[in-house]
């Protein structure tokens, strides 16, 4: 499947010859793109089978969860794959079906879904840091006399969420490396589809032909961004959720100990807890390359707009 996607965007010279002026060369780099994707994801998914498999058990081992969690309804998702299925059916009444196919449609929807399988992943580990957060709550709501045992289960979980944080951190290491090469395809993709959009406003004499690709133009770029928007916010969501609400609640039996005047040595064990607790709170990076959070799109909205300049400049 691989080495005929390959071959189907090299034999696309056809298409390139078509074009002319900036319009070649931005789809011929979109193409690069698309080709270095799908390569990466293909060596990735082959070099990482086993260790993700390894880390599944793992963390299937160290969870609390008894039971299914409730799933809240992801709007966004539900969007996205609507969008999805809008242009997979468009496809058969496009002017270059197989090229758009292979060379931009797969490969985005390769590592849509591959960033889909590690949100349902990160998900569930949210779920366990919550469910950590909530056993914390309930032994500070619980304390109404001092007892210094509580600081002995505060620690043992102390120490399953440092083992999560670990967990969470090797799991996402391991598509640090797709995840990069998919952000510089997405950066062509959303330059190249923009720039398009604009060259067809401008050039396009037909208003029916301009409208249908001002249309699906829009629909490809919507499900750009939505796929930037759950990448970005499953990472925000897990940073958010490691370590946030549990430093507050150890403060809170902290100072439930302080008000009592119950302080002694394994009392104030709970501040290296606490510590503990502030220093597995992960970041994530593409191989420290760039930020994954919101912060990137900041970056990506002028490296975008500079592109965009820069080449209808050239047009005109």
């Amino acid at each position: 499947m691989n080495l005929y996607f390959i071959y189907v965007c090299l034999n696309s010279s056809t298409v390139f010859n078509s074009t002319k002026g900036s319009r070649k060369y931005v789809d011929i780099l979109s193409t690069i793109g698309s080709v270095l994707s799908m390569c990466t994801c293909t060596v990735m998914f082959y070099k990482r089978r086993i260790e993700i498999q390894s880390l599944l058990i793992q963390i299937d081992q160290t969870t609390l969860q008894t039971s299914v969690s409730q799933q809240t309804i992801n709007w966004l998702k539900i969007v996205l794959f609507c969008d999805i299925i809008v242009i997979a059916a468009s496809f058969p009444f496009s002017e270059r079906p197989f090229f758009s196919f292979f060379c931009f449609f797969l490969p985005t929807l390769v590592n849509i879904f591959d960033h889909l399988f590690l949100d349902d992943i990160l998900t569930y580990l949210g779920a366990e840091f919550d469910l950590i957060s909530q056993h914390l709550k309930q032994r500070r709501d619980s304390m109404a006399l001092p007892d210094t045992r509580i600081v002995d289960d505060i620690q043992k979980l102390s120490l399953r969420h440092c083992d999560l944080s670990k967990l969470t951190l090797q799991f996402t290491r391991c598509f640090e490396v797709t995840t990069l090469t998919a952000m510089m395809m997405w950066f062509g993709y959303i330059v190249n589809s923009i720039f398009f959009l604009v060259f067809d406003l401008i050039y396009t004499k037909h208003l029916e032909t301009r409208i249908l690709k001002f249309a699906g133009a829009l629909i490809y770029q919507k499900i750009l961004i939505l796929w930037l928007c759950i990448m970005l916010k499953m990472y925000t969501r897990t940073e958010d959720k490691v370590a946030n609400r549990a430093v507050g609640y150890v403060h809170d039996i902290w100072n439930k100990f302080v008000m009592m005047q119950k302080i002694n040595s394994e009392v104030h064990h709970l501040q290296l807890i606490s510590i503990r607790f502030l220093n597995t709170k992960p970041k994530f990076t593409a191989m420290n390359f760039f930020p994954l959070d919101w912060s990137f799109c900041h970056v990506l909205i002028a490296a975008i707009t500079t592109y965009i300049i820069i080449l209808i400049q050239f047009k005109i």
